[in-house]
């Protein structure tokens, strides 16, 4: 009876401790879910902030290249502008001296009709 007692106990024992390594087991399974989720979130927010990076490196680059563009064409004006006071300039200076010219032709013309005149 005393071994049946013992043999019992060694039962129960062992029953006690393959529910308690199953308890254990599941415990540690949902603690293994748990960190993957953790570590796929990790990644994510990772790959986010990495693609977040990028998008603005991107941004910043064509923002140079316009702010770039925009002085090249300011520059290009400007030349431009100073062509076209340049060229008024000198039209101005050709027709000051072309009216000069017709001035003096007509002065003349009117010196020989009043000399013819007076004739």
């Amino acid at each position: 009876m005393k071994l049946d007692y013992v043999d019992g106990l060694r039962e129960a024992y062992m029953a006690a401790t393959k529910i308690q390594s199953a308890f254990r087991m599941h415990q540690c399974w949902h603690e293994v879910l748990r960190k993957k989720e953790e570590y796929r979130i990790a990644l994510a927010q990772k790959e986010a902030i990495a693609a977040t990076q990028i998008q603005s490196a991107v941004r910043m680059w064509i923002c140079r290249q316009l702010v770039s563009q925009m002085a090249e064409e300011r520059d290009v004006s400007r030349k431009c502008d100073a062509a076209v006071v340049i060229q008024s300039f000198a039209r101005s200076i050709h027709c000051q001296r072309e009216l000069s010219t017709l001035k003096e032709a007509a002065a003349q013309v009117d010196d020989e009709r009043r000399s013819a005149a007076a004739v």
